[in-house]
């Protein structure tokens, strides 16, 4: 029961990690598609 305790804490841990990682991805994207749309307007 431990065990699967533990191994649970530690599936909820790395999907936060991975959402947080993703979400950095996504606001990267999103920032350089802003700043190219920018150099094509100037």
């Amino acid at each position: 029961m431990i065990g699967k305790w533990s191994a649970m804490k530690c599936e909820l841990a790395s999907s936060r990690k991975l959402q947080q990682a993703g979400r950095r991805y996504l606001v990267n994207r999103v920032k350089l598609r802003i700043t190219s749309v920018w150099d094509f307007v100037l």
